[in-house]
């Protein structure tokens, strides 16, 4: 019986903290609009003074009223979709370089 490729997978990265991507400048553009469009703005220093990766707590340092959460979730989900963050200089070039190399 043939291995499946989930088998066949020695390694799994994942990142969401900008290492691998340049997710924290995503992040901000995104909530600067999910802001906006609660008729809420939000600069840097606020952003930077209250953010947390939990979003409902964001949410509540930022005194989103609990009733306009979910239509930020979704606003969230749509702006995330169109500002997907790009991979960052350094470690991009170090995965093409491995993906090069074989395992001893």
């Amino acid at each position: 019986m043939p291995q499946s490729s989930l088998q066949r997978m020695r390694a799994l990265l994942f990142d969401l903290d900008g290492t691998l991507l340049d997710s924290l400048g995503a992040h901000f553009h995104v909530y600067e609009r999910v802001f906006a469009s609660l008729g809420m703005p939000l600069d840097t220093d606020s952003y930077q003074r209250n953010y947390s990766p939990n979003w409902y707590v964001f949410y509540e340092r930022m005194h989103v009223p609990r009733d306009r959460w979910p239509e930020a979730d979704q606003l969230w989900l749509e702006y995330y979709a169109q500002e997907a963050p790009g991979p960052r200089p350094g470690p991009s070039k170090s995965w093409r370089l491995s993906k090069h190399r074989t395992a001893p």
